[in-house]
Order: structure tokens, then C-alpha cells, then sequence
């Protein structure tokens, strides 16, 4: 009786791998051993989950901006009061996932040094951004762009007006990019390892 040999599980595309995937796959500077050592962790703004007695559903409060800032959010559009958000779940396993995942960003007042490369901070408008992904605030060479969809519904709320990119740091980027690349390998530990620095958004897409 012949004894079936066992194979490793890969990915497999029809038509074959696109060059493009393939050299993202093979590129090193994704592995954990080219993390950057200046990834500052997100600091979530309260939240909270409670039971309402009556309906005995469970009630995720976020909130999307802090007291001391006066700016107003759309709360007709959102159906928000005062600077909190309201979700219903069945399950307080739902409610406090859920609470995880959407609370936005403490964002980090500017300093004089930029958090990733320590540079002096340019006080010139728009030379400073707030990641709006972890908060840090960074110069312009070390930050980015990502579609909105890249970053939950709530943190949305912390800006004014609607634009369909957002800045975020560069280390984040790298975070993101590394994370996929890591599930297309098949290495779940490093994928793991990633999600523990706590600046992965699973619930929203990523980067094509």
C-alpha cells in the first residue's frame, strides 16, 4: 500500500501568481526582523458596553471625540449625543468586540519633534500629521495616504468634512502592508505578532 506523501498548503491563483504579487511576497523588508522600532501603539479614546434592562440588548458607547475638543460631529447624520456613539448587539461578546475595534484614536497633541524620526517639526500649515490610524503625530516625509475605508466609520468622525484619503504614519503603512503579506505567506505566527502591536484594523479592507 503506497503512503500518500503530505504537501504544504499554498496559495494558489488562478491563471498563476501576478509578478506583482509574487515580488511583494518574496520582498524582505516585510518580515518582523525589518519592523520599525519607533511604531507608536494606539491609545483608544472611553468606551464602554451596558445592558439595558427593558430590552435586555447590550449597548456599545463610543466615543469619537474627546470633551476638550469643541468642534461639533454631524450627530443628525449619525444619529450620535453629544460626543458618543450608540451600537446595539444582541450578545455583550459582540458589544465589547465591537467597542475594541471602532473606539478611535487618542490623538496626540503636536510636539516639537516629529514621533517617528525625531525631526524638528516644521510650524509651517499642513507640514504636521496626525496619524489618524495611532494618533502619533509625524512630519510630512513620514507620513502617507489611505482610502478612507481603510480605517473604521468612527474614526471619521474626528475630522472635519468628508475626504476620501486620510494621513497616516508611515509605520502604520509598513504595519499594514507587512500584516497581509504575512496571511499570503501562510505565517500565522508573524501575522500574530503584527495584530499585537495593536494598530490593525481587521474589520476594514487593506491596501490592493
Amino acid at each position: 500500500m503506497k503512503s500518500k506523501s503530505k504537501s504544504k498548503s499554498t496559495l494558489s491563483f488562478r491563471g498563476g501568481a501576478s509578478p506583482v504579487l509574487t515580488a511583494a511576497m518574496n520582498r524582505p523588508s516585510f518580515s518582523l526582523a525589518a519592523m520599525p522600532q519607533n511604531i507608536q501603539k494606539r491609545s483608544p479614546l472611553p468606551s464602554s458596553v451596558h445592558q439595558n434592562q427593558a430590552t435586555k440588548k447590550w449597548i456599545a458607547t463610543i466615543t469619537v471625540r474627546p470633551p476638550s475638543d469643541g468642534a461639533a460631529t454631524n450627530r443628525q447624520a449619525y444619529g450620535t449625543q453629544g460626543d458618543c456613539l450608540y451600537f446595539t448587539f444582541d450578545t455583550d461578546r459582540e458589544a465589547n468586540k465591537f467597542a475594541k475595534a471602532y473606539a478611535p484614536p487618542r490623538m496626540r497633541v503636536p510636539g516639537s519633534q516629529c514621533e517617528s524620526c525625531n525631526q524638528t517639526l516644521n510650524p509651517k500649515p499642513r507640514s504636521t500629521c496626525i496619524c489618524r490610524n495611532c494618533g502619533a503625530c509625524v512630519c510630512e516625509k513620514c507620513s502617507t495616504k489611505w482610502g478612507i475605508d481603510m480605517v473604521p466609520k468612527t474614526y471619521g468622525l474626528m475630522g472635519s468634512g468628508y475626504s476620501p484619503k486620510v494621513r497616516v504614519c508611515k509605520s502604520c503603512d509598513w504595519l499594514s502592508n507587512a500584516f497581509c503579506m504575512s496571511l499570503l505567506r501562510g505565517k500565522s505566527n508573524d501575522a500574530f505578532a503584527l495584530y499585537e502591536t495593536g494598530n490593525i484594523n481587521l474589520r476594514c479592507t487593506f491596501a490592493d
